[in-house]
């Protein structure tokens, strides 16, 4: 019996899921590490007793957190071989266990502040429960991944998609000015900050677009 051919990569339903919702949950790294850039030290941020206002403070930790995120998010897109399988569920594994430690710790005090928006959420009961079922998940994906009989190739790396890229670039701009000459907390601000979190789920299409290989 001949072994399977290989087939191009295509991310299954429940990566594509798993990967929309990093991207949403991440973006508490991405808006800081840009909004900290832009809006200068009159934006003040704050996240598992890390804090900054502007470039000082902890600024490190978003940015290396965007980074971390923007490597996996763009990883499993592209093909979501080693070391993500790996990286993936340990990722998510230990984003459950810090919101349920912080639940702990803080009570009905766990809450996720917009500002901008003037949201207010509250994480004690939602926030395990949502991230331990995403660690969950994420772990059930690596695992049938690693039993899959199915031989993957992913198509060569392709240059970035210049239409997107042309878009982001245009964008960027557009963000800085509303940010740093707006009105804090207005509509501007508003805009802007929609326009910054619009472009973290643009950018993995923008660097590494994914194709289905052709013969």
């Amino acid at each position: 019996m001949e072994p399977p051919s290989p087939v191009a990569w295509q991310p299954d339903r429940l990566l594509r899921v798993l990967l929309t919702w990093t991207s949403l949950t991440t973006l508490v790294f991405w808006l800081p590490t840009v909004r900290c850039a832009f809006d200068g030290r009159s934006y003040e941020w704050g996240l598992w007793g890390m804090r900054g206002a502007g470039l000082s403070g902890d600024y490190w930790f978003p940015v290396l957190g965007a980074a971390l995120a923007g490597w996996l998010v763009t990883r499993g897109w592209r093909g979501a071989r080693p070391p993500f399988r790996w990286v993936f569920p340990a990722w998510h594994t230990a984003l459950a266990v810090a919101i349920t430690e912080r639940a702990f710790a803080l009570g009905d005090r766990l809450t996720l502040q917009l500002g901008t928006l003037g949201v207010i959420i509250p994480l004690q009961l939602v926030g395990p429960l949502l991230f331990g079922t995403v660690a969950c998940a994420a772990i059930y994906w690596a695992r049938c991944d690693l039993r899959s009989p199915a031989q993957w190739f992913v198509a060569p790396h392709e240059p970035i998609d210049r239409s997107l890229a042309k878009v982001l670039l245009a964008l960027l701009p557009v963000s800085f000015v509303l940010l740093r000459f707006g009105e804090p907390y207005g509509l501007t601000d508003l805009v802007g900050v929609i326009i910054v979190g619009g472009l973290w789920f643009l950018l993995p299409r923008v660097l590494n677009p994914w194709t289905v290989a052709r013969d």
